[in-house]
């Protein structure tokens, strides 16, 4: 049986909005650690799907929804 390789996200952003700003941009490290090729012999690529969930997502109630039901298909 192959070892399914763990997978670890790390984010940066900068957190100081400047004023009058209203973009945040956000740079995503996706990593995956595990024996050495176990990435390679077990899957042929690896998709990774990121759903902001910060505040803005929380208003209206339907965002989010909207957000994560094409992410699931």
């Amino acid at each position: 049986m192959t070892e399914t390789p763990a997978f670890t996200a790390e984010v940066y952003q900068n957190e100081y909005l400047p004023a009058g700003g209203q973009v945040v941009d956000a740079v995503i490290t996706v990593a995956a650690d595990g024996p050495a090729g176990a990435a390679a012999t077990s899957t042929k690529a690896t998709q990774v799907i990121m759903v902001d969930c910060s505040g803005s997502m929380a208003y209206p109630a339907t965002r989010m929804v909207e957000a994560k039901t094409p992410a699931r298909l």
